[in-house]
């Protein structure tokens, strides 16, 4: 994610009450090592001030690492469900279905994982 990217998003969750954002999950937002070292502003504009007003934020990547809650192919029935039992009620796919040849799967699975009024925050680039 650029860093205007993750400054535009900081604000937008910003803007949004606490209760109403609930717990996050960040899909596919890479291990802790990967935050910190290659795109500090991700953390600095966006996890951080989360995580200074309250929210529980989880961070999901396809292999186990450190700093990721939860792994897994999102498409695996058993991820799924592993996902629905977090009670997220917020999730960001941020930057993530340009690095899959079929998004439709991914799609699906991200819809069924946002309860009745929640929310999911897709971002792309510009050009895929």
């Amino acid at each position: 994610m650029m860093r205007r990217e993750a400054e535009w998003l900081g604000r937008y969750l910003s803007s949004i009450d606490v209760e109403d954002l609930g717990s996050v999950l960040s899909i596919g937002s890479g291990s802790g090592d990967f935050r910190r070292r290659f795109q500090p502003w991700i953390d600095a504009k966006v996890f951080d001030p989360l995580l200074v007003r309250g929210v529980r934020v989880l961070h999901h990547e396809l292999h186990a690492a450190p700093g990721v809650d939860v792994h897994g192919d999102l498409t695996d029935p058993d991820v799924r469900s592993q996902l629905a039992g977090l009670g997220v009620r917020t999730v960001l796919c941020l930057n993530v279905f340009e690095h899959l040849p079929d998004r439709a799967p991914l799609a699906r699975a991200k819809l069924e994982s946002v309860p009745a009024g929640g929310m999911l925050v897709v971002t792309l680039p510009m050009r895929l």
